[in-house]
C-alpha cells in the first residue's frame, strides 16, 4: 500500500460465468502468505457468458503478498475465471 501515494481504495476484478448457468458461481482472493481469505474481494455472477463481476474494498496486507483466485459453486456446474485485476483507485 505504501507504493501507491494517495491511495484510495483497492477493489478486483474478474470475469465469470457459470457453465450451464444453473445456480451461482462465486470467486474470492485468497492470501497465500498469511493464509487467509482476503475480506471483501468476493463477487458473483449466475451469467452462463463470462461477465466482469467486481469486489468491494480490499483489506490488503503490507508487503510483497502471493494472492491466488478462488473459485466455488454450490451447484455441480463449472465455474469458469477469464482473467481479473486488481483496481487501484488514487487521489487526483
Amino acid at each position: 500500500k505504501a507504493d501507491y501515494k494517495g491511495l484510495l481504495e483497492v477493489s478486483f476484478e474478474g470475469n465469470l460465468k457459470l457453465f450451464n448457468g444453473n445456480g451461482m458461481a462465486y470467486m474470492q482472493l485468497y492470501d497465500v502468505t498469511h493464509g487467509i481469505t482476503v475480506q471483501g474481494s468476493d463477487a458473483q455472477t449466475s451469467s452462463q457468458t463470462s461477465t466482469p463481476v467486481n469486489s468491494g474494498a480490499l483489506n490488503l496486507w503490507s508487503g510483497k503478498n502471493l494472492y491466488r483466485v478462488q473459485l466455488k459453486t454450490l451447484t455441480a456446474d463449472t465455474a469458469m475465471f477469464d482473467g481479473g485485476r486488481l483496481k487501484i483507485t488514487l487521489e487526483n
